[in-house]
């Protein structure tokens, strides 16, 4: 593995000496974690005993399987911001979950079902690398632009994710008048303007959305306006939050169509 520090080399050094685990082991440890994970009505209410042998039992499974974490780092590109202890880092809280959630009455091995849950936790952490975090939903549309498998429209929705940051060099949105800087511009108080003008686009737009689909309206308000994720817009309609974070898409969708928001996403 390239440009590996010295703190990321102990890593890796301490992973290899990990013996692995055979297939009869592994059934054997699963079957001590599904015991504690599967204990009603929560894992924390389980018997200390029960408790203690299912975390050595996860503790072996992830210590004989750091392996592959070291393999999906050096697998999958990062970029330059995202050192490589991060990314052991990542790969190993997802190694962790996917120790919990093994089962081995499946029949599969656990180097296949684990992988998985590894990839993830290094895709999102690569993904996320930036100052400002943004949804693992969205990331995945933006990978599907840096690959080529996203369509036009998909495009142009994520492009609205980052409609919302602006340079502090760059004029402030809404105004022609005033060619200075927005640093410039917020330092002199004089953002008023712009400010009066969104917020107008925006009541705009509001309105045409509550006309054109209620019912999406109101989802959109609980889910941004009033910060509720899917699971809990789930609960209030009786629905799973894999359904809902569907309605939520297709109400994004007839909504953005509408000329008025349309406008207010210019702005």
């Amino acid at each position: 593995m390239a440009t590996a520090t010295t703190a990321a080399n102990a890593w890796l050094n301490a992973a290899g000496r990990h013996p692995l685990l055979t297939a009869a082991e592994e059934v054997h440890l699963g079957a001590l974690v599904r015991q504690w994970q599967d204990w009603e009505p929560t894992p924390a209410e389980a018997p200390p005993a029960v408790r203690r042998r299912g975390l050595r039992a996860r503790n072996r499974i992830v210590s004989a399987n750091l392996r592959l974490v070291a393999m999906c780092c050096d697998r999958y590109p990062r970029p330059p911001q995202v050192a490589l202890e991060d990314a052991l880092q990542a790969g190993t809280l997802g190694l962790c979950r996917a120790a919990e959630k093994f089962d081995p009455a499946r029949g599969y091995r656990f180097s296949t079902y684990g992988f998985q849950w590894i990839r993830q936790a290094v895709t999102r952490e690569v993904d996320n690398s930036g100052t400002i975090r943004i949804p693992s939903n969205v990331c995945a549309t933006l990978r599907g632009t840096r690959y080529g498998t996203t369509t036009t429209e998909q495009i142009a929705a994520a492009e609205l994710v980052w409609h919302g940051c602006i340079s502090l060099d760059a004029p402030p949105p809404n105004t022609t008048d005033d060619p200075r800087p927005l640093g410039e511009v917020i330092e002199g108080g004089t953002l008023e303007v712009a400010q009066l003008a969104q917020a107008e686009s925006v009541a705009e737009a509001w309105r045409a959305i509550e006309e054109a689909d209620p019912d999406g309206a109101a989802l959109l308000q609980l889910h941004h306006a009033d910060a509720a994720n899917v699971t809990e817009l789930g609960r209030l309609e009786g629905v799973g939050p894999i359904k809902m974070r569907r309605r939520l898409e297709a109400a994004t969708d007839r909504l953005r169509a509408l000329p008025e928001v349309m406008v207010a996403l210019a702005c």
